[in-house]
């Protein structure tokens, strides 16, 4: 494996051209006929054959939202052969609106609860065990098992049911509520809470469910906010970390802004970012949903800015994201310092940019470029077909 050489400068972002991967939008009522609330398809993100991993994403959308509009993080995931299941389920309650200002200390997991296997706990949740997240996942899996055999769904199958210690659960919003709880009864491979957070209103509480004892230990729960998300930074300390701190994540380290933190060394599970989301829709300052949702995600030069947080997030080290870079067989190392970029070869073209798109320096056909005065920015390389791209901080 080539290495690339690094003098004084951080690389916290690898990004390179997807790997050859299979999408399947499947209609839950095709896996069982007796679902019939939120009908819109799961998209199925099944790997390269050779990059497989024995490990299944399932990643949960927030309030009214659907799974296609995650594509570009499962897709991802799939790049570093983890199997990738965007699931739709009945998500059209908000758990702000029901149970914020309650005087019911269990309604939050009441609600939850409910959704996940369709016991009936709560007087604004109507969803029985046909529509809950436990059959439609499970159903989702024997079907893909069933219709694509060549895939090898089976590895998430035991006994016809769910395999959960193989899933890494991930959620956005009222989604990543959905997957901290069941964690907390089922023993799963890792979650990573995209900006969610139950809370009372009264005393900026947050649930008594988040600080339970869990089936899942603590070291494999993750959380990614961001620091101008309305509500999630209110009070001292923010009830984002608050309620990650009852869930016991803060024992890894404190906050950490992934904007200037090297990915290298970092340890904590409880990660911010401050970044401008992308425009889209005629909305400018979707914090809420820019760190994953498609639309909002911020890029520079099409290049999404949060690969290298979304790898930590996965359990990917920054070893394994490089692998991009060694199957481009004629791509160069090469070396940085404080001032400038040196490859070993002319490139057909380098780009520096800032991270709010805006181009620093460009040149083709050469081998050298300047860095400026900029402390984050983003380095773009084509080379024979090829291209790449790395986000830098600088001290």
């Amino acid at each position: 494996m080539k290495r690339i050489a690094l003098l004084s400068t951080v690389i916290l972002c690898l990004s390179f051209l997807s790997q050859a991967q299979t999408i399947h939008f499947v209609k839950p009522a095709d896996t069982d006929p007796s679902i019939n609330l939120r009908l819109e398809s799961h998209i199925v993100v099944t790997p390269e054959t050779s990059l497989r991993k024995d490990k299944l994403l399932v990643f949960f959308p927030g309030t009214y939202g659907v799974s296609a509009g995650y594509a570009e993080f499962l897709q991802h995931a799939a790049d570093s052969g983890i199997y990738a299941l965007g699931l739709n389920y009945p998500n059209d309650t908000s758990f702000a609106d029901v149970c914020r200002n309650t005087q019911d200390p269990e309604c939050f997991e009441k609600g939850r609860l409910e959704i996940f296997d369709g016991k009936n706990r709560h007087p604004a949740i109507d969803v029985n065990e046909s529509n809950s997240i436990k059959n439609r996942l499970e159903k989702a899996l024997l079907y893909l098992d069933e219709t694509y055999p060549n895939e090898n769904w089976d590895r998430f199958i035991m006994n016809d049911t769910t395999n959960w210690s193989k899933l890494i659960l991930a959620g956005h919003s009222q989604g990543a509520g959905h997957a901290g709880i069941i964690s907390k009864h089922r023993s799963v491979a890792r979650v990573i809470m995209f900006a969610g957070i139950d809370f009372f209103t009264t005393g900026l509480r947050p649930a008594d469910w988040i600080a339970k004892d869990g089936e899942t230990s603590g070291d494999k729960l993750y959380g990614f906010t961001h620091l101008r998300d309305p509500g999630f930074f209110v009070a001292n300390p923010p009830i984002q970390v608050r309620t990650w701190t009852n869930y016991g994540m803060d024992v890894f380290g404190p906050l950490t802004n992934v904007d200037t933190a090297d990915v290298e060394s970092l340890k904590s599970h409880m990660l911010c970012s401050d970044l401008e989301p992308k425009t889209a829709n005629g909305v400018s300052d979707n914090y809420h949903g820019g760190l994953v949702v498609d639309a909002y995600i911020p890029r520079v030069n099409g290049e999404i800015v949060y690969l290298s947080t979304w790898n930590y997030l996965l359990g990917l080290s920054l070893e394994n994201s490089t692998v991009g870079i060694d199957e481009m067989h004629s791509f160069p190392d090469y070396t940085m310092n404080h001032q400038a970029v040196y490859f070993s070869e002319l490139m057909d073209e380098i780009r520096i940019h800032t991270l709010d798109g805006k181009e620093l320096s460009a040149c083709t056909s050469c081998s050298i470029i300047n860095l400026g005065d900029e402390k984050l920015l983003m380095l773009q390389v084509k080379h024979k077909g090829q291209r790449a791209a790395v986000k830098i901080a600088r001290p």
